[in-house]
């Protein structure tokens, strides 16, 4: 009698492991759905931009979709619905909302797109600007050593010691 309590006892205990790793493993696959909907501003890029329960067990890495149906996970398949039901309220759903965002966020992609042309435009004006005017300080340059060369052979022509 003594080793079916103790084979019953490794067996709850083996399923409250189990229970604590499905649970780690959903909580941290909503976090993870929690940070994608914030990144893309409010928008599920993946499973048609809908959280269910089925897809927050995908990104567990759960294939069994019956797993919240147990009864020890009662607690979990409340979290999770309520998770999904939160996340339907936040993300942008329909085609005109995704349009809008996604046209929000290329509109202000392109403004600043425009600007980075801009200050290319005006940096592309300067350095012609300094490469004419650096052009024109090397020829005076050249006629100011030409002229030295020609005072130094002036005065050593005249003579003087230097």
């Amino acid at each position: 009698m003594s080793g079916n309590i103790k084979i019953s006892e490794y067996g709850k205990r083996l399923a409250a492991s189990k229970k604590d790793e499905t649970s780690v493993r959903v909580h941290r696959a909503m976090k993870d759905i929690e940070l994608i909907i914030e990144k893309n501003a409010g928008i599920y890029p993946f499973s048609g931009g809908k959280v269910t329960a089925a897809e927050v067990l995908r990104r567990a890495g759960l294939r069994d979709r019956a797993i919240l149906q147990k009864k020890r996970h009662s607690s979990l398949r409340a979290k999770v619905n309520s998770f999904a039901l939160r996340c339907e309220k936040a993300i942008s759903a329909g085609h005109d909302s995704v349009r809008k965002s996604v046209t929000e966020r290329s509109d202000e992609a392109w403004k600043v797109t425009r600007q980075i042309q801009q200050r290319w435009a005006e940096a592309e004006l300067e350095y012609t600007a300094l490469s004419a005017e650096l052009v024109g300080l090397r020829r005076h340059c050249a006629a100011l050593e030409a002229e030295i060369a020609q005072l130094v052979l002036k005065i050593d022509g005249c003579g003087a010691v230097s």
